[in-house]
């Protein structure tokens, strides 16, 4: 029951989480099975825990390794600091955009994935800005996916999401942003939430999914761009504020959990 909205935006450390784990590849039925096994672990927890034993040592035995990225995507992890937390200062932020920029020229992959506000605010200046970069990777046929927020016309609110440029263009937005940290309904200055928004992108042949930061914990985001069949998971993050803790580590197992579920290729870009 913690799964799905309006309890899913708070649910932590589901138990479905693990299922990956213990039964890659085996998909909703895996899912099935593992509610089925909670379940009867309370009458009969001996006779649950040595069939579930039974079944995952199978499941990893067929399944041993997880699915490799594809070859010409690329998630570049940085070192910006609290770029886009605390207003950092425009010198920062400059070469964080240099950074990128060189990075995604370097780069020899078709789709370069950077962290979760990596450009802290884009904006039609930021475009401009960024235009002979952009013109030179689309020439070169390569998508350039930066997290970043952006301005919602006529509110005091932002959007969290991924911004495309390059080959491709476009907007991916959060669905479900941090609850009262930016996603806070009484403060006019809220992240709003798209519990129900788009799940899936198609970049260069790939349908990716993209979770964003506090996402990657919750159940419902992934179940949800799961029903859409992505061939490919893309987790970002902004984990500075987090880097000493146990939480950027957590977070690229669970999404790998989900991954080895589906036979889904994971990807993740983070920022600490």
């Amino acid at each position: 029951m913690s799964v799905p909205p309006p309890l899913g935006i708070i649910g932590l450390a589901s138990p479905l989480t693990d299922t990956g784990l213990l039964f890659p590849g085996t998909g909703w039925f895996g899912l099935a099975v593992t509610l089925a096994a909670i379940a009867v672990l309370c009458v009969r927890p001996v006779f649950s825990a040595s069939v579930v034993a039974l079944v995952a040592a199978f499941c990893n035995a067929v399944c041993p390794s997880d699915p490799k990225p594809p070859a010409n995507w690329e998630a570049v992890n940085t070192h910006f600091g609290g770029l886009g937390l605390n207003g950092a200062s425009p010198d920062a932020e400059l070469r964080a955009a240099e950074f990128i920029q060189q990075r995604a020229l370097s780069s020899n992959a078709r789709a370069i994935v950077f962290p979760e506000t990596a450009v802290p605010r884009w904006t039609e200046a930021t475009d401009l800005f960024w235009q002979p970069t952009l013109d030179t990777t689309g020439s070169s046929e390569k998508t350039v996916l930066i997290g970043t927020t952006l301005d919602i016309e006529g509110q005091l609110g932002y959007e969290n999401g991924v911004i495309m440029r390059g080959a491709q263009s476009g907007t991916f937005l959060q669905h479900i942003p941090v609850p009262v940290g930016m996603w806070n309904p009484i403060q006019s200055s809220s992240v709003p939430l798209h519990i129900f928004g788009p799940s899936i992108i198609t970049i260069k042949g790939r349908r990716a999914a993209i979770l964003i930061c506090y996402e990657q914990f919750l159940t419902w985001p992934v179940l949800k761009a799961s029903l859409d069949r992505p061939d490919l998971l893309v987790g970002i993050a902004n984990d500075y504020w987090a880097r000493k803790t146990q939480i950027p580590k957590l977070q690229s197992e669970i999404l790998q959990f989900w991954g080895r579920l589906f036979r889904t290729p994971v990807i993740t870009a983070k920022n600490l």
